[in-house]
């Protein structure tokens, strides 16, 4: 896996949470993290319920240890721009919204990588991980029931079915390529 992506879309990720978080309706909104998926909301309804009422936005820390951004608080600052993404965007916790919302915030982060400077050749290789990371594992999740354990892993085999330019629709082509085919056989 390409960490010097990775870290570009960190700090891509940071760049959006301050922006979401000047918002008026977050004003004063924290960021903390907890250790398991479970402990954080798992719906819109509830996400927004928490952080109306605690003023703080709950990311978790499980499985970030094998993300693509190489540790569990690099993928914490992923989780916290898409679940503010979730409350910006007005976006449900369900497949459909998981690709509208990924899709969305690339367009938010492309704008904050252009005005970097990134060139063509570096936005079209950054959008091609985030994708991996959010439209293919939503995908994969929807097939499977779960999302994959080892995310760095999936991304690797993905990109290995997938290695031309592509959108989205590549993507979901490429994650039922490796289900149907057994392609990312990874134990539970």
């Amino acid at each position: 896996m390409n960490q010097h992506l990775a870290r570009i879309l960190v700090h891509g990720y940071k760049a959006m949470i301050k922006r979401y978080l000047a918002m008026p309706a977050f004003k004063g909104v924290r960021i903390f993290t907890v250790g398991k998926q479970d402990d954080a909301p798992q719906t819109l309804h509830a996400l927004r319920e928490y952080v109306e009422e605690h003023g703080r936005l709950i990311v978790a820390l499980e499985h970030g240890e094998t993300s693509i951004y190489g540790d569990a608080k690099a993928n914490a600052w992923f989780r916290a721009f898409h679940d503010l993404g979730h409350l910006v965007y007005n976006r449900e916790m369900t497949y459909e919204e998981e690709v509208q919302l990924a899709l969305t915030q690339w367009g938010d982060l492309r704008l904050v990588f252009q005005r970097m400077g990134a060139t063509e050749n570096l936005l079209q290789d950054l959008y091609r991980l985030y994708l991996f990371d959010t439209v293919g594992q939503s995908r994969y999740c929807l097939l499977t029931g779960r999302f994959p354990h080892d995310q760095t892993a999936f991304a690797d085999a993905l990109h290995h079915v997938l290695d031309w330019e592509m959108d989205a629709g590549d993507v979901l082509t490429g994650v039922d390529m490796l289900v149907k085919h057994g392609l990312f056989p990874e134990e539970v």
